[in-house]
C-alpha cells in the first residue's frame, strides 16, 4: 500500500455514513456524494480506473481525461470490446476484464487515485475502497445531464461539460427553428428488437431519449405512453399496437454501410410488414451505442440523426389518426 493510499483509508472507513458537510478531507481532497455514501476524492484525479467502458470511460474521455484502466465487454472470441467511438485511443488504458468480474489485484497494480463504478458493480464494491477513493454513481435513475455534470465534477472538468452542453443546446435550437412544426405533427415509435427471444421493447426513457424528445417536441406513439426507465419486454405480435408515422429501431449491430442483422430480422416478421410506417418506408434503424450512450457526444449524435429523420419534408405525417 502506498503512503498516499494510507491517507485515504482512515477517511474511507467513516465516509459512507458521514454527511457531506461533516466530512473532513485531507488537503488536496474534497467530499463527493454518491450512491454508497460520501467519499473524499482528489481535487483533480490523475490516475482514474473506471469499472465500465461505455458507461464510465466514455463520458470521462470526452472531457479530455483518459483513465489508466477500465473494465470492458468481451466478444465471443475473447477479444476486448470497448464500446467506445472508433476515434478514441484506448492504447494507454489497461483492460481489466469483464465489468461484473473485475480483478481487484489488477486494479491495485495500476496505483489509481480514483476508482469509479456504478450500479452494476455493487457486489464487493467495498474492496475497491481499500485501494483508493471509490465512488459508485447512480447512472440510470437521474436525468442524463445531471449525471454528466456529476461525472464532470468528479474529474474536475465542469467547464468542459458546460461547453459541450452549450453546443448541444445550440444544435437543438437550430433543428427546432427549421422543423419544429413538422416534428410536432409526427407520431414516433421508438423500439428495440431482441433477436434471440422474438421480442422487442419500447426504448426506455433513460439516458438521451427523454432529452431528445423534450428538445424536439416529439410525440411518442400511444402504445409507448407511460414508459419509464425499466425495459418492458413485449411479444413480437404486440408490435402491431405501435402504430406511428415513423418507427425508429435502436439496433446494437449496425455496420459502417448501414446494414443491421437485427433490423433485417425485425423486418422479416409479417406483423412488421403490416405497420403503416413500414409500408410507407418510414422505419429507420439507428445505432444504439451511438445515440443511446451516456455522453454528450451521444446526445448530439442522437439529436442529429433523429432530427434529420423527423425533419424530412417528404415524410407522410398522416398515417396515424388524430
Amino acid at each position: 500500500m502506498t503512503a498516499r493510499n494510507s491517507i485515504f483509508l482512515g477517511v474511507l472507513a467513516i465516509s459512507a455514513a458521514t454527511p457531506l458537510a461533516a466530512l473532513d478531507c485531507e488537503t488536496g481532497f474534497r467530499p463527493f456524494e454518491h450512491r454508497m455514501g460520501v467519499t473524499c476524492v482528489p481535487d483533480t484525479p490523475q490516475r482514474i480506473v473506471t469499472l465500465h467502458s461505455m458507461n464510465l470511460a466514455y463520458p470521462i474521455m470526452e472531457l479530455g481525461v483518459t483513465p489508466v484502466g477500465s473494465a470492458n465487454w468481451y466478444k465471443e472470441d475473447g477479444s476486448i470490446q470497448w464500446f467506445l467511438p472508433e476515434d478514441y485511443d484506448t492504447t494507454e488504458i489497461a483492460p481489466l476484464g469483464f465489468f461484473r468480474d473485475v480483478d481487484v489485484e489488477e486494479v491495485a497494480e495500476l496505483n489509481p487515485d480514483l476508482i469509479v463504478g456504478y450500479l452494476g458493480n455493487d457486489d464487493g464494491f467495498d474492496r475497491f475502497g481499500e485501494i483508493a477513493p471509490a465512488v459508485n454513481l447512480d447512472l440510470f435513475n437521474r436525468p442524463i445531464k445531471e449525471v454528466l455534470f456529476d461525472i464532470a465534477d468528479l474529474v474536475n472538468r465542469t467547464d468542459e461539460a458546460e461547453r459541450l452542453e452549450a453546443a448541444f443546446n445550440g444544435q437543438a435550437a437550430q433543428i427546432r427553428a427549421e422543423a419544429s412544426d413538422d416534428i410536432a405533427r409526427t407520431t414516433v415509435s421508438f423500439i428495440q428488437h431482441v433477436n434471440r427471444d422474438d421480442q422487442f421493447f419500447p426504448v426506455t426513457m433513460s439516458f438521451g431519449l427523454p432529452v431528445i424528445i423534450d428538445e424536439l417536441g416529439i410525440r411518442r406513439s400511444p402504445a409507448e405512453q407511460g414508459i419509464g426507465a425499466e425495459r418492458e419486454f413485449r411479444s413480437i405480435e404486440a408490435l402491431g399496437d405501435h402504430v406511428a408515422d415513423v418507427i425508429i429501431n435502436y439496433v446494437p449491430d449496425m455496420q459502417p454501410d448501414g446494414s443491421s442483422e437485427n433490423h433485417d430480422t425485425l423486418m422479416s416478421w409479417p406483423v412488421t410488414q403490416f405497420l403503416p410506417a413500414v409500408q410507407e418506408g418510414q422505419i429507420y434503424p439507428v445505432h444504439i451505442f451511438k445515440v443511446g450512450s451516456l455522453s454528450w457526444r451521444s446526445l448530439s449524435t442522437g439529436l442529429e440523426q433523429i432530427g434529420t429523420i423527423l425533419s424530412n419534408p417528404a415524410l407522410n405525417r398522416d398515417l396515424v389518426e388524430e
